[in-house]
């Protein structure tokens, strides 16, 4: 099934590509909160991916500041400002995948959940719970505590995988750019002392449902609870000198 799946969305010359028209997503009418303006984040990739790590029940909640919420948020979009064959070039629409949260025990910021709108660098309340009872009981494995997570966000994306556009091609661009922001997500957790720890086993019927996803159109791909976390009293060595 790989394998047919990789020969149908091949493409056989550049002549085939063509940009797609991107639909125009429903405007929220929810609380929204603006977020603090912050600089770009400067880090020593080589020491970020080292000393990355993805904590279970290592998670230790702590307060996050508005700027740091804001950092992480900024940081992890930017992944989606890449030249491609599907947009225009410096297109700034919002990308194909989008960023949601649940969060708790973050400065001045409600508990609930959240959609994150790039283009002006708000969170948009969905609604306003602790929803961290209802992340655990969603969890497969029991192998992280989310009541010691203050961030626990999503990726979501079309449920029909832009197969209507590209056939297979748009389910493959689909998981793509959601790895893409998931990477920069880790990555930027890591350069601001967090760790987080991705997620395929849980309930995404229950996280469509928390954040009204059905009536959108919508689907969670992945979990990624994000936050500070304690050491491990481990011995760590090099495979180089």
């Amino acid at each position: 099934m790989l394998t047919t799946m990789n020969e149908a969305s091949m493409l056989e010359s550049t002549q085939l590509f063509r940009q797609i028209k991107r639909r125009e997503k429903e405007n929220r009418e929810d609380q929204v909160v603006s977020l603090p303006q912050v600089k770009r984040l400067s880090y020593d990739l080589s020491s970020v991916c080292e000393k990355r790590f993805s904590p279970d029940m290592d998670f230790v909640l702590r307060k996050i500041s508005q700027s740091q919420l804001a950092t992480l948020l900024q940081e992890s979009t930017s992944a989606f400002l890449y030249r491609n064959d599907l947009d225009e070039p410096h297109n700034k629409q919002e990308p194909r995948v989008s960023l949601y949260c649940c969060l708790t025990n973050v400065e001045e910021i409600p508990d609930g959940a959240y959609y994150y709108k790039r283009a002006d660098h708000t969170l948009h309340q969905i609604d306003q719970n602790d929803h961290r009872l209802r992340l655990q009981y969603g969890m497969s494995a029991a192998n992280v505590n989310l009541f010691q997570v203050p961030l626990c966000f999503h990726v979501a994306g079309d449920k029909d995988h832009l197969i209507a556009d590209l056939g297979y091609r748009g389910y493959r661009i689909q998981q793509m750019e959601a790895g893409m922001l998931v990477q920069r997500l880790l990555l930027t957790a890591s350069a601001l002392e967090m760790g987080g720890h991705p997620l395929l086993g849980f309930d995404a019927n229950s996280c469509d449902d928390m954040y009204n996803f059905n009536s959108h159109g919508q689907t969670s791909l992945i979990q990624i609870p994000v936050g500070h976390y304690r050491p491990r009293p481990w011995l760590k060595g090099k495979l180089h000198s």
